[in-house]
């Protein structure tokens, strides 16, 4: 393996895209926490039983300019040690609404915070909650314990039969790759992992080179081509794997032909990307960029035992080219990939158009705003073209100008993110995805989008009597209206925990008595959890103090 055949990314570069990516969409001076926790992560055992373990909650921040969660490293780590429940304070860097995850190493289940099965897509979905510039944000995390985790080892050897040291080893579990880890042969060769049992698991014996000639452990990483094995995690106990004998480090061709719909090649194309693939990207390992010819053809020696990942994206006469291949393509020999797909998103002018529908017709004075497909996802705003509008008096709205691609719409009410809507229900993951409209060499017109009626929520407390007070929620529609108007309920919290729940009465209007409350600040919120034709809403919080 030379540097003339391979381009070396460090694990950096994958991280850095995103954060720049998101700099052009996220506005560039949020608001800073307040100094001090401004969340507490209660985490308690599900039935009361104590919990040892460890792992890692993973806080995902929402962006209302690019409509997505992200997190940027905001995770807490967790250490239980028979504990029943533990409370860890915590201050992101940033204010704003998060959902969070915990990530299990040992001896816990995953699970989504706020008890919900389903990680939010919207800023106010269950599961979501909103630091605070006072108080801390009680965060309920219901912990359970996972099954004992068991052992899978194994050992390298050469052709030779003589053990391998110093190779590294890596797996991830196939239904989520999150679940994964890197280790070392020994001095006879052997490794080995603890996993979660009945777990289905990809291994790789030998991984791509990091190009990092300085390494020991890459040092003999490059003389050997990756095993890849699928295995199952025994229920309990452990598993041996045996010897599995390591090749000597060996490339082959991987070839193909980029060519558009009408068959045309794309000529003196550049940034065919060929990248490692082992359940997600290996970021750290060798990147590979190929150049087509006249014919469209590529042709580059990659390291055998290894799967790529091919997409294409360039520069092609004036236009631009996109596409590549569904799924990796693993290199045990030469490989002739054929005809790979590509298209040529013209720079000419294309046109969108649709309507947005509320609960009661047509939705006036709707803001939309379209989203193209680029760097694999939809994203608001390209920062060089308007891509919004209002919808007129018939809820019409229209797009011109848009460039050839992959687009979708997504509609905001009051101007308020929580009252958003996607079309296809929620941010298309893929070109394919439901709500994608293609732009490539035609206009469109989009199905009717969708929109629930805005609302806003007031909550009144009562003078504290003894250790009770009494709660009024009083919901409103404050953009379209909802012909079905007033339904659903309210959720009452008390400084972040919840407290009672109230179905809104004819009015729209909910009560609730809360009682045996302790002395001291109670800092009470009315939550309004929406409906199919209503968003959802939140008051302000009100202060009442129990003598």
């Amino acid at each position: 393996m030379t540097s003339s055949h391979l381009t070396y990314a460090r694990r950096l570069v994958a991280p850095l895209m995103a954060a720049l990516l998101l700099l052009a969409v996220v506005p560039p001076a949020p608001t800073q926490a307040a100094e001090g926790p401004t969340l507490v992560l209660h985490l308690e055992s599900a039935d009361g039983t104590p919990l040892t373990g460890s792992g890692t909650v993973t806080l995902y921040r929402w962006y209302r300019s690019s409509q997505v969660f992200t997190t940027f490293g905001t995770d807490v780590d967790v250490e239980l040690d028979g504990d029943t429940s533990v409370d860890l304070p915590y201050r992101p860097s940033w204010s704003g609404r998060f959902y969070a995850v915990l990530h299990s190493d040992d001896g816990l289940e995953d699970v989504l915070a706020g008890g919900v099965t389903q990680a939010p897509s919207g800023p106010h979905d269950a599961g979501t909650f909103r630091t605070s510039s006072s108080d801390p944000t009680v965060v309920p995390i219901t912990v359970s314990p996972a099954p004992a985790l068991v052992r899978i080892s194994g050992r390298a050897v050469d052709r030779d039969g003589d053990p391998v040291a110093g190779l590294p080893v890596a797996f991830y579990e196939t239904s989520s790759t999150w679940h994964d880890g890197v280790t070392t042969t020994g001095a006879r060769g052997r490794w080995s992992f603890t996993v979660r049992p009945d777990r289905d698991l990809a291994l790789s014996v030998g991984t791509p080179t990091s190009g990092d000639d300085y390494d020991p452990v890459q040092q003999v990483n490059a003389l050997y081509t990756p095993t890849l094995l699928t295995v199952h995690s025994p229920t309990r106990g452990a598993l041996g794997l045996g010897a599995e004998t390591v090749q000597p480090y060996s490339v082959h061709y991987l070839r193909g032909r980029v060519v558009l719909p009408d068959g045309t090649p794309a000529r003196q194309m550049s940034e065919v990307d060929l990248t490692p693939w082992f359940g997600h990207a290996w970021g750290m390992y060798t990147a590979v960029g190929a150049l087509t010819d006249e014919d469209g053809r590529f042709a580059v020696r990659l390291p055998a035992g290894v799967s790529y990942q091919v997409t294409v994206g360039n520069r092609h006469e004036g236009d631009f080219i996109y596409g590549g291949l569904s799924a990796p393509v693993l290199l045990e020999g030469d490989v002739d990939l054929g005809d790979v797909p590509a298209v040529s998103l013209e720079a000419g002018t294309r046109s969108l158009s649709g309507r947005v529908v509320g609960p009661d017709g047509p939705a006036a004075g709707v803001t939309v705003t379209a989203a193209q497909w680029y760097v694999g996802g939809f994203h608001l705003g390209n920062g060089y073209i308007d891509t919004t509008t209002v919808t007129d008096e018939d809820g019409r709205y229209s797009f011109s100008d848009l460039p050839d691609g992959w687009w979708s719409v997504h509609a905001m009410v009051d101007g308020r993110a929580v009252s958003g809507a996607w079309l296809g229900g929620a941010r298309p993951r893929s070109v394919d995805s439901p709500g994608s409209l293609s732009l490539v060499g035609q206009d469109a017109v989009a199905p009717d989008l969708q929109v629930r009626a805005a609302t806003s929520t007031a909550l009144a407390a009562s003078a504290p009597r003894r250790s009770r007070v009494s709660l009024t929620a009083t919901v409103t529609v404050t953009a379209l209206s909802d012909p079905s108007w007033p339904d659903g309920q309210v959720r009452f919290l008390d400084r972040g925990r919840p407290v009672g729940t109230a179905a809104l009465d004819p009015d729209g209007v909910a009560t609730l008595s809360v009682t045996e409350l302790a002395a001291g600040r109670h800092r009470f919120q009315a939550r309004y959890l929406g409906t199919s034709t209503s968003s959802r809403s939140h008051s302000a919080r009100v202060t009442v103090t129990v003598p």
